[in-house]
């Protein structure tokens, strides 16, 4: 899932990406708006524009000096027809209007010249800044790919460390197991034939001796277990030699369980359980199985 700051650098990647088509469209928005006030409003169009024609009227009043009776002069206001260069004011005012039509898209012509012409540019600046982005976007999926190679690499290169570090050690941990068993064995014959219980029965005694063989190689077993088994394997290591070990009984275990911590002492310190999931399980068995603080036994260790 991508985090907080993957999602707003995309948003901010989008919004940067459309900023030259904002652009575009506020000036062809702004410029629409100017040409339809301009043809409707301005008062140079309106006033009759760059091309005007005046009306020429079809009746002349002449004005003639004339003396009247009394002899003094006066004006006499006299009409003459104009055919030949007679314009109508109807006529002239179709003419003055088809000459703004014309004005209003010359007018809109040249803006739509001018955004055609701006039009190249801003798609320039715009696959530029694409560009850069895209360079940007790569370099850091790059960069994050490096890293995430870097750590695999050093994961590996750990676990190959620790499993050298633990196959070094396991002669040391077969013989360790093989001490532990013998251990093992020798006080519980010892607990058996100092036991008053059934003494003189013989089919008991072999029964116990089977079952303390049985669970002397299964102890030896698990305990080689614990040094290159996963998780789960570990886990169940830990079940078979709580099976044998019982902490409560002190009396009988108390050796076993120095030797045994003896054991994973070690096995600790050459990475056996570097991983989470067997470092979790190996305080779940010193915690419940062997009544031992973790964080005390990291101390002591």
């Amino acid at each position: 899932m991508p985090s907080k700051e993957d999602r707003v650098s995309r948003i901010m990647r989008i919004l940067s990406d459309s900023t030259s088509f904002l652009i575009f469209l506020i000036i062809l928005i702004v410029s629409s708006a100017a040409a339809i006030k301009i043809s409707q409003n301005s008062n140079f169009l309106s006033s009759g524009g760059i091309i005007h024609i005046s009306p020429i009227p079809c009746i002349k009043k002449i004005y003639l000096q004339q003396n009247t009776v009394e002899g003094e002069p006066a004006w006499l206001e006299t009409k003459i027809e104009n055919e030949d260069l007679c314009l109508p004011a109807d006529k002239v005012m179709e003419l003055n209007n088809s000459f703004k039509l014309a004005e209003s898209i010359s007018l809109l012509a040249v803006l739509v010249t001018f955004i055609g012409i701006l039009l190249p540019i801003l798609g320039f600046f715009s696959l530029k800044h694409q560009r850069e982005a895209l360079e940007a976007t790569i370099s850091k999926d790059i960069d994050d790919q490096l890293a995430l190679y870097k750590n695999e690499i050093k994961d590996i290169e750990d676990r190959i460390n620790n499993s050298r570090s633990q196959i070094e050690s396991l002669p040391f941990i077969i013989l360790e197991a093989s001490k532990f068993r013998q251990k093992y064995l020798i006080h519980q014959f010892h607990l058996l034939s100092s036991a008053k219980d059934n003494v003189d029965d013989i089919s008991n005694k072999l029964k116990s001796i089977n079952s303390i063989f049985a669970a002397a190689f299964s102890l030896e077993y698990a305990l080689i277990n614990l040094s290159f088994k996963d998780k789960e394997g570990v886990r169940e290591s830990f079940e078979k030699i709580s099976n044998f070990i019982a902490p409560e009984d002190v009396g009988n275990n108390e050796p076993h369980i120095k030797e045994l911590n003896k054991i994973l002492v070690h096995l600790y310190r050459v990475g056996a359980f570097s991983s989470a999931g067997k470092l979790e399980t190996l305080n779940d068995f010193l915690r419940n199985k062997l009544m031992i603080d973790p964080a005390q036994w990291y101390r002591e260790m």
